[in-house]
């Protein structure tokens, strides 16, 4: 989908949901619906870990990025793709070293790193912005211990 390592399924549960967004700090709570929706068959915990997740990166995409913002779920029998592509060629990066107590950045990808089971960076072929996914699954082998480190490709980050 994104990028190497990321297993490639052809079973999905619906067609993959694709939501441009404001660039605006709202855009967060319409992500979160979007997430809870296309996760819906999924168990709850899975889905709060995915709408956190989302709104992590689409947080990020509005303070950090550029415009335009574009949300993109695919839901498959036990798991979420979830992908946020803004226009900055920038990279993230997660901040070295635990965030001070009253920091109001650094926290998002240290997050997203815990939490999915694969997550990393697709800058988009023309150099014009790029994507930031995660997996998240249910099921055996799901939870902190199956957690992997970021993926940085080199393919178009878009869907």
């Amino acid at each position: 989908m994104w990028a190497v390592g990321l297993v490639q399924r052809d079973e999905v549960v619906g067609p993959a949901v694709v939501v441009d967004l404001p660039f605006l700090p709202s855009a967060v709570s319409r992500a979160r619906a979007v997430v809870r929706q296309a996760g819906s068959h999924l168990p709850g915990p899975v889905v709060d870990d995915a709408e956190l997740l989302a709104s992590e990166l689409v947080s990020n995409a509005v303070v950090h990025g550029a415009p335009d913002v574009r949300l993109t779920v695919t839901a498959h029998p036990d798991a979420l793709d979830v992908g946020v592509r803004d226009g900055s060629s920038v990279l993230p990066r997660v901040s070295p070293g635990p965030a001070s107590a009253d920091a109001a950045h650094g926290r998002g990808l240290r997050i997203v790193q815990r939490l999915a089971q694969n997550w990393g960076v697709a800058p988009s072929a023309s150099g014009n912005g790029k994507t930031v996914w995660f997996r998240l699954e249910a099921g055996p082998g799901s939870g902190p211990t199956a957690r992997r480190a970021p993926a940085t490709t080199d393919r178009e980050g878009t869907p």
